[in-house]
């Protein structure tokens, strides 16, 4: 979240940072129940992710929840404008939704994913690692 609202303060977001993180949890927070609910009048039962349906299924879920209620999503800019994903900065950094995405489509054997502290740690490590992939 930190460094998107950096680089879009440039590019006209207004909001303070704590601003920016206090909305962003709260449309996280309506975002996640509207799935949870979705999930649930679906299948009938609870599901425990999104990316776990059918991609028709997800579609539409996604459909309803994200861009059918507009607290789910960052709302500063109108939605015509391209820019207006890019002012989600807390939900932008929720990277599990779109990595289990890919899981979904591609396998999870087919990812190498490390956090920013385990290449801080030991880069030469990382580095080999990831070639080694």
């Amino acid at each position: 979240a930190v460094s998107s609202w950096k680089f879009h303060r440039v590019t006209g977001e207004l909001r303070s940072f704590e601003q920016v993180v206090q909305q962003g949890i709260a449309q996280r927070l309506t975002l996640e129940t509207c799935y949870s609910e979705a999930l649930k009048a679906e299948l009938g039962q609870p599901v425990a992710y999104v990316e776990d349906l059918p991609a028709q299924a997800q579609r539409k879920i996604v459909n309803e929840c994200f861009w059918g209620i507009p607290n789910s999503h960052d709302t500063t800019l109108p939605m015509e404008t391209p820019m207006t994903l890019m002012h989600a900065h807390v939900d932008k950094g929720v990277y599990v939704d779109q990595l289990r995405r890919w899981f979904s489509i591609l396998g999870r054997e087919n990812f190498f994913v490390f956090s920013l502290e385990e290449w801080i740690q030991d880069p030469v490590g990382m580095y080999m690692k990831l070639a080694d992939f």
